[in-house]
């Protein structure tokens, strides 16, 4: 399957979903989501699909994992973000998520949820409806590292939506794997 200089070799009858091991003889492992997370592609595998973003970046320096054919979301500018809202009514959920500041300066990853008393899409635009938030902060200075709020925070009560969205405030990079769902044992 893997020829050992990180490519699939040629005329073999499977392939690697996420590419081989850099200089590897076998398959990627991209991490897979939990079933628990409500977010759609939280691993941006191959795709921003599901996310509304200002950019992508495929290949093993930006996947958390090294994977060449997965990536990152890409907030590397001060009008980048990556954002997704899901319908919730009711529970407690997590928010975790891997970061990589942009350069070996000091960058901090930001990611917030914002609960709305209406449902998706609606409350992306709408801050009348804002009932609640959180934020987790992650500084990198090029590295991946975890950020990840106190697990199982109860939703405001009326909550109807959850907008999960990471920003530059503090800095630029590349955020994966994310995850917002109801389990404090899952980071993923």
């Amino acid at each position: 399957m893997c020829n050992g200089n990180g490519s699939c070799t040629a005329g073999t009858s499977s392939t690697c979903a996420y590419g081989c091991t850099p200089n590897g003889t076998s398959c990627c492992q991209s991490k897979r989501p939990s079933s628990a997370n409500k977010l759609t592609n939280p691993g941006f595998d191959g795709t921003l699909d599901g996310w509304s973003a200002s950019g992508y970046m495929p290949g093993p320096n930006f996947d958390s994992d090294g994977c060449p054919g997965s990536g990152s979301g890409d907030v590397s500018s001060l009008t980048a973000q990556l954002d997704q809202c899901v319908n919730v009514t009711s529970g407690s959920f997590t928010l975790t998520y891997r970061f990589k500041g942009y350069d070996s300066s000091s960058n901090t990853g930001i990611c917030y949820v914002n609960y709305y008393s209406i449902p998706c899409p609606n409350a992306i635009s709408d801050f009348d409806f804002a009932i609640g938030n959180v934020e987790v902060h992650a500084p990198s200075s090029g590295n991946w590292v975890q950020a990840q709020t106190p697990p199982l925070a109860a939703l405001p009560a009326g909550t109807k939506s959850a907008h999960v969205y990471c920003v530059p405030m503090l800095g630029f990079g590349y955020y994966d794997q994310i995850y917002f769902g109801n389990s404090s044992s899952v980071t993923f």
